[in-house]
């Protein structure tokens, strides 16, 4: 629900069917981050090692080179959903 209004309905399963095929997982030089925070709903990141990070982000299409599509979760969707409020968050 947002601003009144009913977005989606259904279980669990069903609704994170909106985000599939929409999230992908990739490593990119640490150097790289802040260009692709700008460009890509990114849902988390972790640290691979001093060099690379990996991020798992939301796009409708591979963007970063060698990433693949990963399952969606509940997260996805929310942020899927709601990317204002991802925004506003930064």
């Amino acid at each position: 629900m947002k601003d009144g209004k009913l977005l989606a309905t259904g279980t669990t399963e069903e609704l994170i069917k909106i985000v599939e095929g929409k999230v992908y997982t990739g490593t990119i030089p640490m150097e790289d981050l802040l260009r692709y925070e700008k460009e890509l709903p990114i849902i988390n990141l972790r640290n691979e090692d001093a060099a690379t990070v990996s991020i798992r982000y939301l796009a409708d299409c591979p963007i970063i080179p060698d990433s693949r599509e990963v399952p969606p979760r509940l997260e996805d969707l929310y942020l899927y959903l709601f990317p204002q409020e991802n925004k506003e968050a930064k």
